[in-house]
């Protein structure tokens, strides 16, 4: 009896990469081309895009400026090769070896380079965006001037690693290695250092660091000259990351002292609140009995309730009612803690803050 057909459909290779499948019948197909040229030295093609050439050995090779688009190199031997000007854009090299290569001007854009060692390798002003570093390790690479917005650079080790002028927004570095590692001038606007190791870096004008996350890191031996307000910004974070987690209580005054000043930090953020409460307290004393006296105008019951706020008091408006004397008496009450806020925040905006 005939083995019945197989119902599963055949397997189907990725278009990009089908041109470097091997022929049938063919003795020597082109991807074995391919790599006696770049191994040879000679003639090398420079549309490579989709080839795979997983496990391969191209130390030293010369691919500068091939479009290796789409490529998979996991675990490929490329020590000292050169791929300035190359385009990477989604290769894989998962597990690739590319100490001291050099990719200056490189395109990686979506690249993955998961467990990949590039040690001493050159990446400066390579277009790195949304590129995968996970686990990789760099230590002693070049990323001057690169674009590193959204990489990913989790459990990555990159001692004594060069980021200076870098665009490193959003890329996330939490848990990573960067002891020695230069940051000067880098633009870390909403970057991740979360438990990262940053002892004996070097972080001066880095620029955005007010809105990049710093929880936990190591910044012991940190070189801050030039990054004192830096320093500042990290040490209350994880003050008040602390304070925060201590207790559900203690949660709940952070939010309470967040929303209303920025933790002490926000001079702008208290007077908006104190104005909001003024100015309720006006719509309040418009609907309780109030004696304005001959001049009464729309404005009295705000004129009233900024006076009261102020604690001023000037007498020439008085509450006509029991229930706008208590209303008098809770906002003079709040009046008395919403000044003494923004004195103390004021007065600490003017003071030295380099303890």
């Amino acid at each position: 009896m005939p083995a019945a057909a197989s119902t599963m459909p055949p397997k189907v290779e990725p278009a990009v990469s089908g041109r470097w499948i091997q022929p049938p019948g063919s003795i020597d197909d082109l991807r074995s081309k391919v790599l006696r040229a770049l191994r040879e030295g000679g003639d090398k093609p420079t549309d490579l895009a989709g080839i795979r050439l997983v496990g391969e050995d191209l130390a030293g090779c010369d691919l500068s400026g091939c479009d290796l688009t789409g490529a998979d190199l996991s675990r490929a031997d490329l020590t000292g090769a050169r791929l300035i000007g190359a385009n990477l854009s989604a290769a894989t090299l998962h597990q690739t070896k590319l100490d001291e290569a050099e990719l200056a001007g490189a395109t990686l854009l979506g690249a993955t380079l998961e467990g990949a060692s590039a040690k001493r390798a050159g990446f400066g002003k390579a277009d790195l965006r949304r590129t995968s570093f996970f686990g990789a390790t760099l230590d002693g690479a070049s990323f001057v001037e690169a674009r590193l917005r959204h990489t990913d650079f989790r459990n990555a080790s990159a001692r004594d690693a060069r980021f200076s002028d870098c665009d490193l927004s959003r890329s996330d570095f939490s848990t990573a290695d960067l002891a020695g590692a230069e940051l000067s001038s880098a633009d870390v606007d909403r970057a991740y250092f979360v438990e990262t190791d940053l002892r004996r870096a070097r972080l001066r004008s880095l620029r955005n660091f007010e809105r990049a996350s710093f929880l936990r890191a190591d910044v012991r031996d940190v070189d801050f000259s030039g990054a004192y307000m830096l320093r500042r910004h990290v040490l209350d974070e994880n003050f008040l990351d602390e304070f925060k987690n201590r207790s559900p209580m203690y949660r709940f005054v952070y939010w309470v002292w967040w929303a209303s000043s920025d933790c002490g930090r926000s001079l702008t953020r208290w007077t908006a609140w104190t104005m909001l409460i003024a100015l309720a307290f006006g719509f309040v004393f418009a609907q309780v009995a109030m004696d304005f006296g001959d001049h009464e105008t729309w404005l009295s019951p705000f004129y009233y309730s900024v006076v009261t706020l102020t604690t001023l008091g000037y007498g020439d408006v008085l509450p006509a009612s029991e229930a706008s004397q208590w209303c008098a008496m809770a906002e003079v009450t709040i009046g008395y803690l919403m000044l003494g806020g923004l004195i103390s925040i004021f007065s600490n905006k003017l003071a030295r803050r380099g303890e």
